[in-house]
C-alpha cells in the first residue's frame, strides 16, 4: 500500500473538491487508485483550482496528490454526519460577515462534520488537573505586558522639528495633521499611528522615551541614527497577569482542540491502514 501522510493539523485539512467538474475524466489520465477507485488528473485539477501542476516537482506532485487521496478517504468516513442548517449558517456568518464563496462553504461545512464525528466516536475530556498543568507550565503567556498606543512625527533634521513642535503647542490634532507632512508612509495617511508598542518593540532611546511619559502626553524630541522623532502618548496599559481561572476557559478550549487533533491522526492513520493506494508513477515524473 502506498504510505500516506497525514495533513499536520486537521483545521486545515480539508481543501475543497470542486463540485462542478469541467472536464471528461474519461479522457484523463488515472493517476491513482483508492481501492480500485480511479481518480483522474482532471479530479486534481479540479481539487487545486487548475494550480500549475505540469511544472511542479515529483515530491510536489506526490504530497498535493496524497494530500487529495486523504481528503477522499476521510469525507468518505464522515459523509452521513449530520448537521444543523441553522447552526451552520451561525457559524459562516461569524467568520466570514457574510461574505463567502461556495468554496467556502464546502470546507466549512466538512470541518464541522469532521469535528461532529471526532466528538461522537470520542470521548473527550480535559480535566481540572490538565487545565492547572498547562496553566503552571505556561504561565508568562498568561502575562500581558505593559504597553503604550504611539503616534509619531518624523523628521530628518533637528532644526526642522524644533520648529514644527513650537508651531504644534500641545495640540494633538495639531500633531496629526502634520503626519501628512512628516511621515512616509504606512504612518503618513494614518496621522502618525505607529500603534500599541510593548518593551523591546522599539530600540532602546525610543523605548526609553514612549515609556517615560504619562497618557495623553508627548515626548521631548528624540534622536536616532535615523533621525528625529516626536512622539505622542495616546494610551498607556500596565502588565497585568490572567489568575487560572481567568484563563481556564480558554486553556479548556486549546487542550480539546489539541486532543481532537490527536483523534484526527489516529482516524487518518485507521483509514489509510485499511484502503489499497496505489499511485501511478508516470505521472508523479512526467
Amino acid at each position: 500500500m502506498e504510505r500516506v501522510k497525514r495533513a499536520a493539523l486537521f483545521g486545515i485539512l480539508l481543501f475543497t473538491i470542486s463540485c462542478s467538474k469541467t472536464r471528461d475524466p474519461q479522457k484523463s489520465l488515472v493517476i491513482a487508485k483508492i481501492d480500485g477507485r480511479k481518480i483522474y488528473e482532471s479530479d486534481l485539477l479540479d481539487y487545486y483550482s487548475d494550480s500549475d501542476l505540469k511544472t511542479a516537482a515529483p515530491n510536489v506532485k506526490r504530497k498535493l496528490l496524497l494530500n487529495m487521496i486523504m481528503d477522499i478517504v476521510v469525507s468518505d468516513e464522515i459523509k452521513n454526519v449530520k448537521i444543523d442548517d441553522e447552526e451552520f449558517r451561525d457559524i459562516i456568518s461569524n467568520i466570514s460577515g457574510g461574505n463567502y464563496s461556495e468554496a467556502l462553504l464546502e470546507t466549512v461545512r466538512k470541518v464541522i462534520m469532521l469535528k461532529r464525528y471526532l466528538k461522537e466516536t470520542s470521548d473527550i475530556r480535559v480535566s481540572d488537573e490538565e487545565i492547572a498543568d498547562y496553566y503552571k507550565k505556561n504561565e508568562s503567556g498568561f502575562i500581558t505586558k505593559e504597553a503604550v498606543l504611539v503616534y509619531q512625527l518624523f523628521f530628518k533634521d533637528r532644526a526642522t522639528a524644533e520648529k514644527v513642535i513650537r508651531s504644534i503647542k500641545g495640540d494633538v490634532n495639531r500633531f496629526k495633521e502634520l503626519s501628512l507632512v512628516h511621515n512616509e508612509e504606512p504612518y503618513k495617511s494614518k496621522n502618525g499611528l505607529l500603534g500599541w508598542v510593548e518593551h523591546g518593540d522599539l530600540p532602546f532611546e525610543l523605548e526609553e522615551a514612549v515609556f517615560s511619559v504619562k497618557e495623553g502626553q508627548f515626548t521631548k524630541l528624540v534622536p536616532s541614527e535615523y533621525g528625529f522623532h516626536y512622539f505622542y502618548i495616546e494610551k498607556k496599559i500596565g502588565s497585568s497577569a490572567k489568575t487560572l481561572e481567568e484563563a481556564s476557559d480558554n486553556i479548556r478550549r486549546e487542550l480539546f482542540e489539541e486532543k481532537l487533533n490527536e483523534r484526527y491522526d489516529a482516524l487518518v492513520k485507521k483509514l489509510l491502514e485499511t484502503k489499497h493506494i496505489s499511485i501511478n508513477e508516470v505521472y508523479i515524473y512526467r
